[in-house]
């Protein structure tokens, strides 16, 4: 996710460099109680919806339905974090999409989810190489819930799409 800080007045790669100085491993109980909530919105924070991005000042950030201290981030948030931290997409994990990976905000945001029919839904899986200038994308072709046999061992094909990203 995105860190609310980078909203500040930061200096060129200040944001990277606090980034940084986070103390590993991280520790439940910092993470939760830091005042700057760097490691929690890196750790939880999530891409605002259609809907929720109307609810954020301006593009920045707003409350999350998951609750807690928990933000959702917008498009102004996605610009100026590429912005301060020459970084050109964010890779996040921890929603599992569909089709095994998402792209939001102007395909800076990619979640990806390693784990195929998560909880026993019926999700796809998806990794992600980052390499020479190009980001490549693999994912298995998840069956449709009225496909799924029980104890099926169903090979699933591959789907790979890339994207430039210089």
């Amino acid at each position: 996710g995105i860190p609310r800080i980078v909203q500040n007045d930061l200096k060129k790669n200040q944001l990277v460099s606090l980034i940084g100085d986070i103390e590993r491993p991280l520790k439940e109980d910092v993470v939760e109680e830091a005042e700057d909530f760097i490691a929690l919105d890196l750790l939880w924070s999530d891409p605002a919806t259609e809907d929720e991005e109307k609810e954020t000042e301006g593009g920045w950030f707003a409350s999350n339905d998951r609750g807690g201290d928990i933000i959702v981030f917008g498009k102004t948030a996605v610009e100026e974090f590429v912005k301060q931290t020459g970084c050109t997409h964010l890779i996040r994990a921890h929603q599992p999409p569909s089709r095994g990976i998402e792209y939001c905000k102007s395909a800076r945001i990619l979640t990806v989810f390693s784990s195929s029919h998560y909880c026993g839904g019926f999700n796809s899986a998806a990794i992600v190489l980052v390499n020479e200038g190009r980001i490549r994308v693999a994912t298995t072709k998840a069956p449709k819930p009225e496909e799924v046999e029980e104890e099926s061992e169903e090979e699933l094909d591959d789907l790979i799409a890339e994207e430039d990203y210089e």
